[in-house]
Protein backbone atom coordinates (compact mmCIF):
# COMPACT_ATOMS: atom_id res chain seq x y z
CA UNK A 1 0.00 0.00 0.00
CA UNK A 2 1.29 3.43 -0.93
CA UNK A 3 -0.27 6.37 0.84
CA UNK A 4 -0.05 10.13 0.74
CA UNK A 5 -1.60 12.86 2.89
CA UNK A 6 -2.25 16.23 1.26
CA UNK A 7 -3.89 19.48 2.35
CA UNK A 8 -5.24 20.03 -1.17
CA UNK A 9 -8.42 18.32 -2.27
CA UNK A 10 -7.81 15.39 -4.62
CA UNK A 11 -4.05 15.92 -4.78
CA UNK A 12 -2.80 12.90 -2.83
CA UNK A 13 -3.39 10.19 -5.47
CA UNK A 14 -2.08 12.52 -8.17
CA UNK A 15 1.13 13.03 -6.16
CA UNK A 16 1.66 9.27 -5.80
CA UNK A 17 1.28 8.83 -9.56
CA UNK A 18 3.24 11.93 -10.60
CA UNK A 19 6.24 11.15 -8.38
CA UNK A 20 6.09 7.46 -9.35
CA UNK A 21 6.29 6.20 -5.77
CA UNK A 22 5.25 2.73 -6.96
CA UNK A 23 8.50 2.49 -8.93
CA UNK A 24 10.25 1.43 -5.73
CA UNK A 25 8.02 -1.65 -5.74
CA UNK A 26 8.66 -2.65 -9.36
CA UNK A 27 9.89 -6.13 -8.34
CA UNK A 28 6.85 -6.76 -6.14
CA UNK A 29 4.38 -9.25 -7.58
CA UNK A 30 0.98 -8.66 -6.06
CA UNK A 31 -1.75 -6.11 -5.65
CA UNK A 32 -0.75 -2.54 -4.82
CA UNK A 33 -3.24 -0.08 -3.38
CA UNK A 34 -2.78 3.66 -3.75
CA UNK A 35 -4.37 5.46 -0.81
CA UNK A 36 -4.69 9.23 -0.93
CA UNK A 37 -5.92 11.09 2.13
CA UNK A 38 -6.87 14.69 1.50
CA UNK A 39 -7.60 17.36 4.08
CA UNK A 40 -9.61 20.49 3.34
CA UNK A 41 -8.74 23.38 5.65
CA UNK A 42 -11.95 25.28 4.91
CA UNK A 43 -14.26 22.49 6.08
CA UNK A 44 -11.86 20.60 8.35
CA UNK A 45 -12.85 17.35 6.62
CA UNK A 46 -10.78 14.47 5.33
CA UNK A 47 -11.50 12.44 2.22
CA UNK A 48 -9.91 9.18 1.22
CA UNK A 49 -9.42 7.89 -2.32
CA UNK A 50 -8.28 4.32 -2.94
CA UNK A 51 -7.15 2.92 -6.29
CA UNK A 52 -5.78 -0.48 -7.22
CA UNK A 53 -2.58 -0.20 -9.24
CA UNK A 54 -2.40 -2.54 -12.19
CA UNK A 55 0.95 -3.05 -13.87
CA UNK A 56 0.98 -4.09 -17.51
CA UNK A 57 3.42 -7.02 -17.47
Amino acid sequence: MLRSLMVKSGAAILQIKRKEYAGALSDYRGDILLVGINYTKKTGKYTCHIEKLIYAK
